[in-house]
């Protein structure tokens, strides 16, 4: 389409411009180049070398992009933008265009913005780090991913994640196995401290085979592993341990039946410390655990 045919952006059609960008969605910004120079390492170099035209420049971005980011080359013309009242993909659109043009003093502005999409979108914003080779905001983004079920919303999600989406499968499925095995640890952990159980009156082992009901914790772990968030189930384990701790017993439902001498109430006392010494040292054990996968795209 030729450009006397295209409608300039009301906010940005100064008689006399030097230079006229064009968006993606086909709208003419007739602005300057010495505002642009001074915002834009990158348009600073484009022009250094550049032969002028009357040709439009072509830009990969929409009009309602460019806008924010024009506006922040001036100040002066209109109030400033109030990015937090825009959705989180104009953000991170914003964001990615800043960072493409090198316009470092918009880019450091609009990344107190995107911080906090990375718990709002953050398939979304995974994707703009990869885009960006942001490590940093990757690894934000992709571990507020695993407090969301990826499987629950697959085709909102595919498109959020863009290119990564394969790789954040293959991440969750690998984090979640993981966590799937430090649960069954700890289980283990807990069925061999009962084992160490004796009977007040004949003093031989109390087996959580023999007679035992399922217990809370049991059915915790069993919960914990069933469920599709990958995410470390961390404050949920320790408020567990914490009231174990405190209540000085094994999800309040120690098995205190005797197989051998078929009595109950037979939990002998100095067996006690052993659960109450299990439930702290997993408490700890779920204070720190992480586990050891690495996000590659």
């Amino acid at each position: 389409m030729d450009d006397a045919q295209l409608l300039p952006h009301t906010s940005f059609n100064f008689a006399d411009s030097d230079v006229t960008l064009r968006s993606s969605d086909n709208v003419l910004f007739r602005v300057h180049r010495a505002n642009l120079m001074a915002c834009s390492v990158t348009f600073r170099d484009m022009f250094h070398v550049g032969k002028e035209t009357d040709e439009a420049v072509q830009l990969s971005e929409t009009s309602s992009t460019l806008a924010h980011l024009l506006a922040m080359c001036y100040p002066a013309e209109d109030p400033p933008v109030d990015f937090s009242l825009l959705a989180s993909g104009d953000i991170l659109a914003c964001y990615e265009a800043a960072v493409k043009y090198q316009m470092w003093v918009a880019g450091l502005a609009l990344r107190s913005f995107v911080e906090p999409v990375v718990h709002i979108d953050p398939f979304r914003v995974v994707r703009s780090a990869h885009t960006l080779s942001d490590s940093v905001l990757m690894q934000k983004a992709v571990k507020a991913t695993l407090e969301l079920d990826i499987l629950g919303n697959t085709a909102e999600y595919r498109v959020k994640a863009g290119i990564t989406w394969t790789s954040l499968l293959e991440y969750h499925f690998r984090y979640k196995r993981e966590v799937t095995e430090e649960l069954l640890t700890m289980q283990k952990i807990v069925f061999e401290a009962r084992l160490a159980g004796k009977c007040y009156h004949c003093a031989r082992d109390i087996s959580l085979a023999n007679g035992a009901k399922v217990e809370p914790w049991q059915e915790l772990v069993t919960r914990m592993i069933g469920m599709r968030p990958a995410a470390w189930p961390r404050q949920q384990l320790v408020e567990y341990f914490s009231i174990c701790i405190g209540a000085g017993s094994v999800g309040h439902s120690i098995a205190t039946h005797c197989q051998h001498c078929s009595r109950d109430n037979a939990l002998k006392s100095g067996s006690l410390r052993v659960y109450v010494d299990t439930w702290i040292s997993l408490k700890s054990r779920a204070e720190t655990f992480a586990p050891t996968c690495v996000f590659n795209v």
